[in-house]
Order: structure tokens, then sequence, then C-alpha cells
């Protein structure tokens, strides 16, 4: 064990990244932003450049911890007031005491590949041990944090050229711990009482009935129900039930346009929130009645890749361009009616209000621009925000290429919210006004901004829109009226779209996602 203190100053890392995986899953998982060594993989610049600084902006909500040195953290846990994370490239486990702002630190006692992000879930168990998954090791590990010690169970699954089977999350049901394999396309069964330290004994693996590439993580509803997708990017997706009871899946397919589903939260209503870490997506599918729908987020922030913002503003209307594409909301969970996920590109965490479907983007402080294209822009780039964690108010993540760590207050208040004109219809070949007020309770300067489901990315396809104020002015609090003008392509297709209408502040975005019917 290792105890360190550090202060909250600025660390540069920088790490270039790796793209092109022929298994996109991981790539969405990842290597995006990872160090794989996989032959398929193609570095986007392999020759040595000048890497540049971070830059923080203020933020009301978030405040930020330097890890120790040389951390790449990402999953992450809190519990009892006490932060734990995992640093993949180090290969340890990290204890943070907020009070005190000392670390602790927990080698892992094996010689993995660290060139790959190994550990993306941290779970307490009953007995307050701690459960991880560990790709490096092709591993499940458990630590008894009483004793300061390790076990590792190896899973029996390695696939051929691969060197791992992948395992990606870890859940807990009927006392069992239960992962999937990305790689191995098999869902794992660890009984805590029938395991042993370095080997597979008391750990079953389900094979998968699906000819899709890969798998993706485990989410369990109230009825201990287990669910979790495949993909073959981008030709089709599946989705998966999974009866732990009686080992008997049941098969859905999922709509065409999602690019990459990873994290699914499920609501009491068994509704099955499903992020698609490829757009800007977050699919709604309820299985009672094989209904899917979707929203979009707010368009990424222009400072995530001011170069792609000054691109799309040279031919689109301001309304509807950001920076980076697509926002790429990444894992999720539900917590009081309340689903909190992180958008990887979109730099942002994020929490929507899923019976009045209120949006509120918390924007990162860090930018690293050498994940995004900067040319001279600052502040510019992402944090690459991979993994979080939420008790009471305080939402705890993690940033890989940072080397940090954040927590976001949620109680604090939002001085901006939005009231919106509903039913909203839009004949196509026809503009349409939106009446919208915006209500502040402080001086302020809002940014307004629209996308819509008529695009996975959000963007307008075959819309055009424009507000007749778009940069909105409080000297005091109070409230004022403005229109959003829609006009609809006649060659968009009929039917109903979601509508994510945002009022941008200097640290976070607010937003109302609205109906509209194209007719």
């Amino acid at each position: 064990m290792k105890r360190t203190r550090k202060d909250s100053k600025k660390n540069t890392k920088f790490i270039i990244i790796a793209i092109g995986l022929a298994v996109v899953l991981v790539a969405s998982l990842a290597a995006t932003i990872g160090r794989p060594s996989n032959p398929n993989v193609q570095e986007e610049e392999k020759e040595e450049k000048k890497q540049l600084a971070s830059y923080v902006i203020n933020s009301r909500y978030i405040k930020e911890f330097e890890a120790p040195e040389n951390s790449e953290p990402v999953a992450i846990n809190v519990n009892n007031g006490i932060v734990w994370f995992a640093d993949s490239k180090e290969r340890r486990i990290i204890k943070f005491d907020p009070s005190t702002q000392e670390f602790e630190e927990f080698p892992l006692p094996s010689n993995a590949r660290s060139n790959i992000i190994s550990i993306w879930s941290l779970v307490f168990d009953k007995d307050g041990n701690l459960w991880f998954q560990d790709a490096g090791a092709n591993s499940i590990w458990r630590f008894y944090i009483n004793e300061q010690r390790f076990e590792q169970y190896i899973i029996p699954t390695l696939p051929e050229g691969f060197g791992t089977s992948y395992p990606i999350n870890i859940v807990f049901v009927n006392d069992k711990v239960w992962f999937s394999e990305i790689y191995g396309k098999k869902i794992g069964v660890l009984d805590p009482l029938k395991v042993k330290d370095k080997s597979s004994e008391g750990i079953t693996e389900i094979e998968v009935a699906s000819n899709l590439e890969t798998l993706g993580p485990l989410s369990v509803d109230k009825d201990n129900n287990i669910w979790f997708t495949a993909l073959t990017y981008p030709i089709k997706g599946e989705l998966f039930k999974l009866d732990p009871d009686t080992l008997e899946f049941t098969k859905y397919d999922l709509p065409k346009n999602i690019a990459s589903p990873v994290g699914i939260a499920i609501d009491d209503n068994n509704r099955l929130w499903i992020n698609d870490h490829g757009t800007s997506s977050i699919i709604i599918f309820d299985p009672v009645n094989n209904i899917t729908s979707s929203i979009v987020t707010s368009m990424p922030i222009k400072e995530t890749s001011p170069y792609l913002y000054e691109e799309c503003i040279a031919t689109n209307n301001i309304e509807e361009c950001g920076g980076l594409r697509a926002s790429l909301p990444y894992w999720n969970i539900i917590v009081d009616d309340k689903l909190w996920f992180n958008e990887h590109y979109g730099n942002a965490l994020a929490v929507l209000d899923i019976d009045d479907l209120t949006l509120i983007e918390y924007i990162i402080p860090t930018m690293n621009p050498n994940y995004a294209r900067c040319e001279g822009y600052e502040p510019c780039g992402i944090a690459n925000v991979l993994q979080f964690d939420i008790e009471g108010d305080k939402v705890w993540f993690t940033e890989w290429s940072e080397g940090k760590i954040g927590v976001l207050d949620a109680s604090i208040d939002i001085p901006i919210s939005l009231e919106i004109d509903e039913p909203i219809t839009l004949i196509r070949g026809s503009n349409t006004p939106i009446n919208i007020r915006i209500n502040a309770d402080e001086p302020l300067e809002a940014e307004m901004r629209v996308s819509a489901t008529t695009s996975p990315f959000g963007t307008l396809r075959n819309l055009t829109a424009s507000f007749d104020e778009r940069i909105v002015k409080f000297e005091d609090k109070g409230s004022k009226d403005i229109t959003l003008n829609i006009l609809a392509d006649p060659n968009l297709e009929a039917s109903d779209y979601m509508l994510t209408i945002t009022a941008k502040l200097d640290d976070i975005m607010v937003a109302k996602i609205v109906k509209a019917r194209v007719i």
C-alpha cells in the first residue's frame, strides 16, 4: 500500500488516439481512447508530434482532483463517502478520501498486459469486498479490503488472436457474479463460494446464440433478468434478455440506426434506456409492446472541436452546429427517475428527467486539445470521461487521458429553465414558429441551440431552424419569450420526431426535449 496526497494542479499527459478496430464495439468501449495492440488497429498518426497542454475552464458545479502520478483512471465506485477507482496503466486500485484529499494505492499482484484499458467495473459485495473485471489478465478479481489481499479468478475462455475474452463489467444476481465477454461471446457466472485463487474453478460460461461479432455490458432489471447487446457494426444489433434461473435467452432486434449500443439502464416500468456510443442517440425500448423510440442529446459544444464548428457554420445555420460531430453517450444509471450518463465526445456529465424530459448537461472543465481538431483555438478538446458513480447528490467520475478524478455537486441550483408550447406540428414545406419561454434566476447570457432525431447524430436532416433571438441576455432575473422557426423539407418522412431545444451557459446546458409531429 502506498499513501499519497495530491494538490489540484494541472497535469499534462498525452497519448495518441488509436482508431478503427475491426471489432467496433471494442472501439466504442476501449480503442477510441485506448492503447490497443491488436494488429487490426490503424493509428491516426504514427509519427511523433508535439503534444499540447490541457485547458481548464471554470465550473460552479464540478471540482477536479489530480490522481497519483501516471494514473489512467477508468472504473470508479463511491462507498460511504470514500472513492475507489482503478488505474489500468499502473495496474492498481486507488482509494481517495475527499475529506483529507489523501490517496492510498493497492497494486495488483500480477504482471498482465497494460496496453489496453483493463478495468471498467468496480462493485462491492454485501461483505464489503471489492470485485472487478480485468481484461488485461482475462480475470475477475476480489479485493479483501480489511486484509488488503487480492484473489484472482481466471476466465476459462481465451479467444485466439485477441489474448483476452475482454470481460467488460460485472453485476451481482442471486449472490453470484455475472459478467459478459466481448470477444469470448459468452456470459460468465462466478460462484464466490466455489472459486479458488489463480484458477478457473467456480466459473461457468454460457454460450450466446448469436452470429454477431461482440457482446456488450450487462444490466439487471427489477425482476433480476440480465440484459445485454450483441453487435456486428454497422450491419446489425441485437438485444438479449437472460433469465438467470432457467438460463433461457430472449432475443430482440435493435433498430438499424444504432451504431454502438453500450450503457443500458432500466427504469421502474422496465423500459430500457440504451446509450448509443456511436452517435448522439439514446434509444428507449419497451419490451412489453416491442416499441422503440429515441431522443438525442444537445450537439457537442463548439469547444470540443472549434475547427469543425467553424467548418459547419460556413455552410449551415449556426443554431445547428457543434464541435465534434456526435456526443457519444456512454454508460448510464437511473436514480430516482433521473437518467445519468456521460457524454464521451460531448465532454459532459448529463442528467435526464425521464418523466418531463428536461436534460441538464454539465460541461467537464478540463479540455485536452490532442483529442480534437483545435488548430490554434483555446479552449478546445475533451477529457475522456469514461466512467462515473453516484452517491447522494455527488457524482464522481474519471478522466482517463487527464489522470484526474472529479466530482459534480448536483445539489447546486440551475439558474435557467425552458417552457415550450406543445403540441408541435410541422407541416412539410411550411415554416412553423415554436414559442419558448426562458426563465432566468440571475443575470446570465444563454446561447440557444437545437438538435433533432431526424438524424441519430442530432443534426437537422431535412429541417432548417433559426431563433429570432439566438443569444439571450438577462440583466436581472426574469423571463423572456423567443421564437424558434422550423422549416420541414418536403422530403422529410411524415412521422413523430423529438426536438432537443437547448440553452447553453458557460458551464452547463439546459434543454427540453419535445415531440414534433411532421405531416
